[in-house]
């Protein structure tokens, strides 16, 4: 009996669960630490000048558009009212090879607001049937259609058969709600010419990241015809639901379409932009990019730069344990 407990005992008892198997505890020494932070310099900077040469070689040309026209000639009654258009005129510099990328850019938009980044109710954009009461919390302070702009009050139907009355009951829940939805960014863009003339065109196909539209966005009640009377935007559009992944910044970016084919040097294009969207309210700016990526994604010096600094500080930090271990050499 006791031998049995024993042997069932030693079974229990291992190095491994006693915390008794042989460990390597390296100790740091002057010549170690000097060939790690070295290494780690080297590398680093070498990562970096990498990563900023790539960045660099992106072609990129920006255009500011907000000033085109007056805010007072932005439509606010009806979104049957026609836009203004300005014609922003591009002229390549230098050889874009396709993909080339569309993005609009806004400066000084805050998307990044704990208030404005909650206000929304996932089970509304995905289709579910939700009362007021039911997105109150939620959405506040964009609840219901009165809280949303007088042209947003028309279910977005309005763009096919504008003769029909589309217009949304005031108290109904607005839908989609919340702040997010209702600072949508409505600027429409296209290129100058037919695609016969000028050989391409705005694909704004695959512009919204997969798993969104497939999980996150649909029409209520998965019908597309309940959809157009009852949402003031269509929430499976490809610009909507790239509008509604927020930005961690106040100056962003968003890919609104691109052109798969190469841009020669010297080529000129025009985009003509339906300005419906008024930044004088937050003194904001309107911008269009042009701009060709690389594997890391677009422009972004930060990311070289970064890696750079890192590695200089590395070789300062080097060279100065160096420094005091000859001095303590010399001393001994």
């Amino acid at each position: 009996m006791a031998n049995g407990s024993q042997q069932q005992a030693g079974k229990r008892s291992s190095n491994f669960k006693q915390q008794r198997m042989k460990a390597w505890q390296p100790t740091p020494t002057a010549c170690s630490t000097i060939t790690t932070f070295t290494l780690i310099g080297v590398i680093f900077i070498i990562l970096g000048s990498v990563l900023l040469v790539m960045s660099q070689n992106i072609v990129e040309i920006s255009e500011r558009y907000d000033k085109c026209v007056a805010s007072s000639a932005i439509p606010t009654k009806s979104p049957t009212e026609t836009p203004p258009e300005c014609r922003i005129p591009f002229t390549l510099e230098e050889d874009m090879d396709k993909p080339v990328f569309l993005y609009y850019k806004l400066n000084n938009f805050y998307q990044n607001h704990r208030r404005y980044v909650k206000s929304r109710d996932y089970q509304q954009l995905s289709g579910d049937h939700r009362t007021v009461g039911d997105i109150e919390s939620n959405c506040e302070p964009i609840v219901k259609v009165e809280d949303l702009d007088e042209i947003q009050r028309f279910g977005w139907g309005i763009e096919a058969e504008p003769s029909k009355d589309w217009a949304l009951p005031t108290g109904a829940p607005a839908n989609p709600c919340g702040l997010v939805a209702k600072s949508f960014m409505n600027d429409k863009y296209a290129l100058e010419g037919s695609d016969t003339t000028t050989g391409y065109w705005l694909d704004d196909s695959d512009i919204a990241w997969e798993s969104d539209v497939e999980n996150k966005f649909d029409y209520l009640n998965g019908k597309q015809e309940d959809s157009k009377k009852s949402q003031w935007v269509d929430p499976t559009n490809a610009h909507f639901i790239v509008w509604m992944r927020t930005a961690g910044l106040p100056n962003f970016r968003k890919l609104y379409a691109k052109i798969d084919k190469d841009l020669k040097k010297g080529e000129k294009i025009t985009i003509i932009v339906q300005n419906k969207y008024d930044v004088e309210a937050f003194e904001g700016e309107k911008h269009l990019i042009l701009s060709t990526t690389n594997a890391f994604g677009g422009r972004n010096d930060f990311l070289g730069i970064a890696y750079i600094v890192v590695g200089v500080i590395s070789l300062i930090f080097a060279a100065f344990f160096g420094f005091k271990y000859s001095r303590s050499r010399k001393t001994s």
